[in-house]
């Protein structure tokens, strides 16, 4: 049977991918290789996660965490990202997501491009799921306020009153390509300018993980508190 893009999407509505290469008697590799030639999309980590644990047992499947354990589970998860062994998985992450990135055609980036600057993006005084989570995190802590109009034209994401903070977040559209980065880049570079000469400081996170959990709130927040012992800083850039 031909191997088309409704048939592999079909199968892998029901499948996960190492189910469908074992269904079609063929490597994982081979099958990457045919979905993106066919320009069949691979689910999120995040989905696939979902997904499974819907259709599979899973030894913490039905139990809740308390508050203590999850502190406990944020902060080994957080100190093994900030270990060497940390580092490097994070650079051997991004080595292959970049690899991954060049070995697409030029019609296959244009039109991942393009489904990224037509997606359903917050509206303006909206937050992403990750923007939420990281302002209930920060307001346990702080003083926040969330979807303010502090410069003309644009409605800032998280503002921390009483250190006159604002925490924007960059989405991940600007690791796709130099020339979008670019556009990226000087947009925030404008917005940065104006915020300042209002009599804010800036912290731009740049949101590139699918994770939303707490370690990675604690992250972000561990960078802001050497932010807010630096007055002489402007701005700021967390890669989170």
């Amino acid at each position: 049977m031909e191997l088309t893009k409704e048939r592999l999407e079909e199968l892998y509505k029901t499948m996960s991918l190492a189910e469908v290469a074992s269904h079609l008697g063929m490597a994982r590799s081979t099958l990457y290789y045919h979905m993106r030639k066919l320009g069949v999309e691979r689910r999120s980590k995040s989905e696939a996660q979902q997904k499974h644990l819907k259709t599979a047992d899973h030894q913490r499947k039905g139990k809740i965490h308390t508050d203590e354990t999850k502190e406990k589970i944020s902060n080994g998860t957080r100190r093994f990202w900030d270990s060497s062994d940390g580092k490097r998985q994070k650079e051997r992450l991004g080595s292959l997501r970049r690899e991954e990135w060049d070995q697409r055609s030029a019609k296959d980036r244009r039109r991942v491009l393009s489904r990224l600057q037509s997606a359903e993006r917050p509206a303006p005084g909206e937050l992403s799921r990750f923007g939420e989570k990281l302002a209930t995190f920060l307001g346990d802590r702080e003083d926040v306020t969330t979807g303010i109009t502090l410069t003309p034209g644009h409605v800032s994401d998280i503002i921390l009153t009483s250190h006159r903070v604002v925490v924007e977040l960059l989405l991940p559209v600007a690791v796709y390509g130099d020339e979008q980065k670019q556009k990226v880049e000087a947009r925030y570079a404008r917005l940065t300018d104006q915020l300042n000469d209002a009599g804010y400081r800036v912290v731009i996170v740049e949101d590139r993980s699918n994770a939303i959990s707490q370690a990675r709130c604690q992250r972000v927040y561990d960078e802001l508190l050497k932010f807010f012992d630096n007055k002489t800083l402007q701005r700021m850039a967390i890669v989170s």
